[in-house]
């Protein structure tokens, strides 16, 4: 998974974090190019403030939706 060499983490976590915004933000899932890009900005920001990926990821997706509701 380039994603994961990129930012030197596991697989699993990319998978997991790609699941969990998937999950969130379903319309992502029509272009795999913007699920890579906010799953690598949440994994980003999850490594930066050594957080909790599962809240990482549900908090940026939340800044996407009110973002997108404007």
């Amino acid at each position: 998974m380039e994603t994961a060499t990129e930012l030197n983490v596991s697989g699993t976590l990319v998978a997991e974090a790609v699941e969990k915004i998937a999950s969130a933000q379903p319309a992502l899932l029509n272009d795999a190019e913007a699920l890579a890009s906010v799953t690598e900005q949440a994994i980003i920001l999850n490594k930066a403030i050594k957080g909790d990926l599962t809240e990482t990821s549900m908090a940026l997706v939340g800044v996407m939706e009110s973002q997108f509701r404007r």
